[in-house]
């Protein structure tokens, strides 16, 4: 049976512990929802509007997102990983909160005030986001790359493993943690004064 039945539009639910493992959620709209200890790994999200909605401790593995339209949601505690989120149909007031993001692809979204804190991005990539104004705190970037993308008062608050590639990307306005900036300072072959990593 479909966790939605046949109701096309659902306001205001609670969906807590349910096991919808490559479950095909597809073409319905969601408001003011939330999913907490779900089982969504691999799920399809095809031509899914969400609007206020949270996932809570859910594990979204592989989950597929295309055409999926996202406006104010909130992950927290989730697993993220292997998600490509490229082909998000619209993404507004995104937030990520405590979140595992290994081996995430992020091309040609536009997440500005993107909300992030306290996640795992390792292992992903960005290409052509635009990033204006997004808010990144604590959060780990091991082996991340990013190209052509937007960092106009982005901000990167203790960020661990970050390198922006100045000749790659647009970063005027950026702020960055001194790890990052020695990083990119030791990448031009110049050394920090003051600065020793141990």
């Amino acid at each position: 049976m479909h966790p939605f039945g046949d109701r096309d539009t659902i306001d205001g639910e609670l969906f807590d512990g349910l096991d919808l493992a490559t479950v095909a959620l597809e073409g319905r709209e969601l408001y003011n929802c939330e999913f907490r200890n779900c089982k969504l790994n691999e799920t399809t999200w095809k031509q899914m509007r969400l609007e206020a909605c949270r996932f809570v401790s859910c594990d979204l593995t592989r989950a597929s997102v295309a055409t999926m339209k996202a406006h104010g949601v909130e992950f927290r505690g989730c697993k993220l990983m292997g998600i490509d989120w490229s082909a998000l149909a619209a993404a507004n007031d995104l937030e990520f909160h405590d979140c595992s993001m290994r081996y995430c692809s992020f091309v040609g979204l536009k997440l500005r005030k993107l909300a992030v804190s306290k996640c795992a991005i390792i292992d992903a990539t960005f290409v052509d986001v635009d990033l204006m104004a997004a808010a990144f705190d604590e959060c780990d970037f091991t082996n991340t790359s990013f190209d052509r993308c937007e960092f106009k008062g982005a901000t990167f608050a203790a960020a661990r493993g970050l390198f922006i590639d100045p000749r790659q990307n647009r970063v005027k306005g950026v702020k960055l943690p001194l790890e990052s900036a020695v990083l990119l300072a030791h990448a031009f072959g110049m050394d920090v004064i003051g600065y020793s990593a141990e």
